[in-house]
């Protein structure tokens, strides 16, 4: 009786993630609703997830593997996509040019990248991949005859959505400079001139370091975009891991800044934006949180931020209160200090949230909505995927290679397990919910966290990353991103925008785009198609 009483009076709580869309349930949840959605309509949500690490994971090869693996194994399971970048990985790392002194028409005769430049593919073209002198790197997806995979089953995806991936950082020196860095803060609607938008209200700042590369790429990005975004209603679906995720956050912040102000006329075709970041660093002031969780508030945007984390997140002085040890956990997740993440998230002096209704841990989560779960991994219960949930074993990896040796013709194939560098090896901290703080705008914040299941959610990775979290999402071992020196433009100078086909690559080359800046005379463009 007791426990039918707390239910029935358990307040409302607004989700403000992707799940109600999944389930088919209003973002005003009650403890009576959830309960009702059980594991057939949770798989349709950690299939959204999966599919997002193996995106944010598949934009870390240059285009041509991105191409082959997204063509031979996307939205298949996560352990088959990571063995298919690996074969691919494998199968060219001898082919790559060790100079990027040339580029395409410089007369050298070299090719871009790894692979010889044969006429311009002719088939109808679903995705773009953006990389530009800078090494900001996206790549552009648009659901459908290109992606068969992602309609049906378990997928919420259907014919025309629009997903963007964007990559992190792709080499050890890079990951390092993102880590020890000081970032500085900047006023948002300051550097975001040459974009158009307005943003709304004053005092947003955010991470200097984050944003201004979006800003030098704009124009390329919205080429990409006006070229996917075709149809009104468009659900726009953006994706990212480590600094990729941070790209993402702040992307989706000013497309919703540009639509809410009717500032940015391709936003007048998109229905909604759903992020899913994974390890992503802090971006925001708490002025700018706010403003920002206004759009997921009036249902413009979804947020779910993915931490990897050997427990669950607490701070130091409450897991005295609510048990628990220490990492080791995702540490990107908790610089530079001084800024925060968008969304919502128990504050530190909150006691017990997630058994009040406030889920962020996977497993609890499931429980809230009806699942019995027993695992911050990987859950029968849940598995979105026809593919073995324990195909990644290695007690399976006869049958993993057998698979992927179909998949992709590549008949030696090492293991996947990279090891860790011994300079990044000791990385172990916890990130700590919110601190309450004062100031009216961390008041606001503290207020509004009460009333919303939060965000944050917080998986366990495998052994293969118990001593570097940040390394692995979801089974997607983002590691595999410093094996070989990742996509960067040759000389780096100018950006490259490469069309993803059915039978093969386009390259468009074009100097004088980064920065904003475009010249006629000196522009020259290449195209040509990138066969594997």
């Amino acid at each position: 009786m007791l426990a039918a009483f707390k239910s029935r009076t358990a307040p409302m709580r607004l989700d403000t993630t992707l799940r109600p869309i999944c389930f088919g349930i209003n973002k005003n949840v009650s403890v009576d609703v959830a309960k009702t959605v059980g594991p057939a309509k949770f798989k349709m949500y950690e299939h959204a997830l999966y599919t997002m690490a193996q995106l944010s994971r598949i934009v870390y090869c240059d285009s041509g593997i991105a191409w082959n693996v997204i063509t031979k194994s996307l939205g298949m399971s996560n352990d088959v996509v990571n063995k298919v970048i690996t074969a691919y990985d494998w199968a060219y790392v001898g082919s790559r040019r060790k100079s990027v002194t040339s580029q395409p028409g410089d007369g050298s005769g070299l090719p871009m990248e790894s692979y010889a430049l044969t006429p311009p593919a002719t088939g109808q073209c679903y995705g773009t991949y953006i990389s530009t002198k800078d090494d900001t790197t996206c790549l552009i997806l648009t659901v459908g005859t290109g992606t068969p995979r992602l309609i049906g089953g378990n997928s919420i995806f259907k014919a025309g959505d629009v997903i963007v991936s964007f990559k992190g950082s792709s080499t050890i020196a890079n990951f390092k400079h993102d880590l020890l860095s000081q970032f500085t803060a900047a006023d948002l609607q300051s550097l975001i001139g040459s974009t158009g938008i307005k943003v709304a209200g004053t005092g947003n700042v955010v991470t200097g370091a984050f944003i201004r590369p979006l800003v030098a790429a704009w124009s390329t990005l919205m080429k990409g975009l006006q070229k996917h975004i075709v149809a009104d209603g468009t659900r726009l679906f953006l994706t990212g891991h480590s600094l990729g995720g941070a790209y993402t956050t702040l992307f989706a912040f000013l497309l919703a800044e540009g639509k809410a102000s009717g500032t940015l006329p391709i936003m007048t075709k998109v229905a909604s934006i759903h992020v899913v970041s994974f390890g992503s660093p802090t971006v925001l002031s708490d002025t700018a949180r706010n403003t920002f969780n206004r759009h997921l508030d009036s249902g413009l945007v979804t947020l779910d931020r993915v931490v990897s984390q050997r427990v669950a997140a607490r701070s130091a002085a409450t897991q005295l209160l609510v048990g628990g040890i220490a990492g080791p956990n995702d540490v990107i997740a908790t610089i530079p200090a001084g800024f925060t993440h968008p969304g919502f998230k128990p504050l530190a002096t909150n006691i017990g949230p997630e058994a009040g209704g406030r889920p962020y841990s996977i497993d609890n989560i499931r429980k809230f909505y009806g699942v019995d779960s027993k695992t911050r991994y990987r859950d029968p219960a849940t598995w979105p995927f026809t593919e073995d949930i324990g195909l990644g074993d290695l007690a399976k990896a006869a049958q993993l290679k057998a698979l992927v040796t179909g998949l992709t013709k590549v008949t030696t194939v090492p293991d996947d397990v990279v090891g860790l560098p011994a300079e990044l090896a000791a990385v172990k901290v916890t990130e700590d919910p919110q601190a309450g703080g004062f100031g009216s705008q961390k008041n606001v914040y503290a207020k509004a966290t009460q009333t919303h299941i939060p965000n944050f959610i917080s998986v366990q990775g495998s052994a293969h990353s118990f001593g570097f979290a940040h390394g692995e999402y979801l089974g997607m071992f983002f590691m595999g991103g410093f094996r070989l020196a990742g996509m960067k433009n040759p000389a780096a100078k100018s950006d490259a925008y490469f069309e993803l086909c059915s039978d093969g690559v386009k390259i468009q080359y074009t100097g004088g785009l980064a920065g904003g800046r475009r010249s006629r005379r000196g522009r020259r463009s290449v195209r040509r198609t990138r066969r594997v």
